[in-house]
């Protein structure tokens, strides 16, 4: 079931060697930042919702790991541990709080069928940048519909090599039919995975 756009889910935190294993491919770390640029992106979409990372669990290597766009790396690919024990490399934990969330329709992880594609191009944008400009672009853009009252959705936004987080996320799940719609303004916000009923949490850490 969807989660709060503007508090934080009401349950304990777990260690990391308790969610580790329940970790499924596909799953989504969503993260409520407490830095500049997370701040920014919560206050363009109204929600504490700033960054969203794809979860990925390779059994034959015993890893899981986080596909992600981050500013100012880009596509990147990072062990999932990072953010709860060396986020910046300086051996502190992400500067925020994390939920994780699951799949409503496949709570036991996906299907084979659905992690091919998902994962070929999640690796395929690997190195691509982060879309600064387009972060700049959404806020304008919500403050135009929000004055005028249009619906931005019909229109969107069109498609780059450059990503934000969670336009990242959202085309990674979309080439197995599991992305999320468009949202009122157009473009898929970190918060509208929370807000999504595909989507149900896991844990918080």
């Amino acid at each position: 079931m969807p989660i709060s756009l503007t508090t934080f889910p009401e349950r304990p935190p777990e260690d990391l060697p308790k969610v580790l294993p329940r970790l499924r491919s596909g799953d989504l770390l969503l993260c409520a930042g407490s830095g500049v640029f997370s701040k920014l992106i919560q206050q363009a979409t109204g929600s504490i919702w700033s960054h969203v990372a794809l979860v990925w669990h390779w059994p034959g290597v015993d890893r899981v790991v986080l596909f992600e766009s981050v500013e100012p790396v880009g596509v990147r690919m990072v062990p999932f541990e990072k953010y709860l024990l060396n986020y910046a490399n300086d051996g502190q934990a992400y500067p925020g709080r994390m939920a994780v969330l699951g799949h409503t329709r496949h709570p036991y992880g996906l299907p084979l069928s659905h992690e091919g594609p998902i994962v070929r191009y999640a690796i395929d944008q690997l190195g691509y940048a982060y879309n600064k400009q387009e972060l700049l672009r959404l806020s304008a853009r919500i403050m135009a519909a929000k004055l005028s009252g249009e619906d931005m959705q019909a229109k969107g936004l069109a498609r780059q090599k450059e990503f934000i987080c969670s336009e990242f996320v959202a085309e990674c799940l979309a080439q197995s039919g599991l992305g999320v719609p468009l949202n009122q303004f157009g473009f898929v916000a970190p918060a509208d995975f929370a807000a999504s009923k595909s989507f149900a949490l896991k844990a918080t850490l």
